[in-house]
């Protein structure tokens, strides 16, 4: 279960949501707690992936990623631990007033991705504490560490079969590792790349209904054939001019479906190629 960043005693001065002039989208992102002097522990309300960042609206501000969510922790005066793995409960940081602040309060912000871009992405912290979690079988949030093994599963074999490419070990490492295995899906799914692959798979099944490979290889017997008729009538040393005619519109309908053949070798040639 996640829990609050401070131990009681504390008072929530300011709520989610509230109209707030400080606030990026005018409203306030998350919880504050204050009611306490600097130097308060600080505690991870979830266990995921920590980074301390300094930035001049946060000040000192503890990110911790637990595989769906990011939860920020801002204004503290100092960082209690290093970037890395964090286990809920554990000290990340003292409380303080860094940052655009008014007074010594943690500021506890949760968010679907690591810069959000309007309020609607944010998670009011009240109903985050109120909603069970998703976990395994042994309480902890099941997210996908980032190991070779796992960049093989997810890195090399689902990034191919749905992006058409593997990912790179920095590319696992930056957007899948840490994550849930049902985010890691949207992740590769939600992604151009991916509707490339659909489009031609889309493609491939038309041609295999359709029977594509069959029509060329007629097509390919139809030229063999007027080849063989052009040859006959040209071995004969005395043409007639109906018999010109006849060659004549012969190589004219055979240029006609080589063209056509070459226009579908090309095609097709085309789809394997962006296919592999």
């Amino acid at each position: 279960m996640p829990r609050r960043p401070v131990n009681a005693p504390y008072t929530i001065t300011t709520e989610f949501g509230v109209p707030d002039s400080y606030a990026k989208f005018g409203r306030h992102s998350g919880v504050d707690y204050a009611g306490f002097g600097a130097g308060r522990p600080v505690y991870a309300p979830v266990s995921g992936t920590l980074t301390n960042i300094v930035s001049p609206t946060g000040g000192n501000m503890v990110q911790i990623f637990d595989g769906r969510y990011y939860h920020r922790l801002m204004h503290n005066s100092s960082f209690s631990r290093g970037n890395g793995r964090v286990n809920e409960g554990d000290e990340v940081a003292k409380a303080g007033t860094t940052g655009l602040s008014t007074g010594v309060h943690s500021h506890w912000d949760i968010a679907d991705r690591a810069t959000p871009t309007a309020f609607s992405q944010f998670i009011n912290p009240a109903t985050f504490l109120a909603t069970p979690q998703p976990t395994n079988n042994q309480g902890v949030t099941d997210m996908i560490p980032d190991q070779d093994n796992y960049y093989w599963r997810w890195g090399q074999k689902a990034a191919q079969d749905i992006r058409g490419r593997q990912l790179s070990r920095a590319e696992f490492s930056k957007y899948i590792a840490g994550q849930t295995g049902t985010r890691a899906l949207e992740i590769l799914s939600d992604d151009p790349e991916a509707d490339v692959v659909r489009n031609w798979q889309n493609v491939g099944k038309t041609a295999v209904n359709d029977k594509w490979d069959q029509q060329i290889y007629n097509l390919q017997d139809q030229v063999k054939q007027r080849d063989k008729l052009i040859a006959e009538i040209k071995a004969k040393a005395d043409l007639s001019d109906s018999l010109q005619k006849k060659v004549d519109a012969l190589q004219t309908e055979q240029a006609q479906d080589q063209a056509t053949g070459n226009a579908i070798m090309r095609f097709i040639g085309k789809l394997f190629r962006t296919s592999n």
